[in-house]
């Protein structure tokens, strides 16, 4: 989570101030290895980028990792910002 804090933390200070508008952020998770709970975190990654005025965040889940992605097509060109929060488990089954 650290790590993840010092990357927004980077982006918010690099990305200009006199943004036309909000700047679209998609913030893509639904993949979890044990060790990541997607569904506590996604919803504080939203409040954090959209409490400030320059964010306007998208949140997109992916479905489960074994589920049916054939009508998983998110519009990636609509966004400035990709936000992963996704772990996909390894193939050993073990989390990173």
């Amino acid at each position: 989570m650290k790590k993840a804090f010092l990357f927004c933390a980077t982006l918010l200070i690099a990305l200009p101030l006199c943004a036309a508008g909000p700047i679209r952020v998609m913030l893509l998770d639904g993949q979890q290895a044990p060790s990541h709970p997607w569904q506590q975190s996604s919803p504080v990654w939203k409040k954090i980028l959209e409490d400030g005025g320059m964010f306007q965040v998208d949140q997109v889940t992916s479905p489960p990792v074994g589920g049916d992605f054939s009508g998983f097509k998110p519009d990636f060109s609509k966004y400035e910002v990709i936000l992963l929060t996704t772990t996909p488990p390894t193939t050993s089954g073990r989390s990173r």
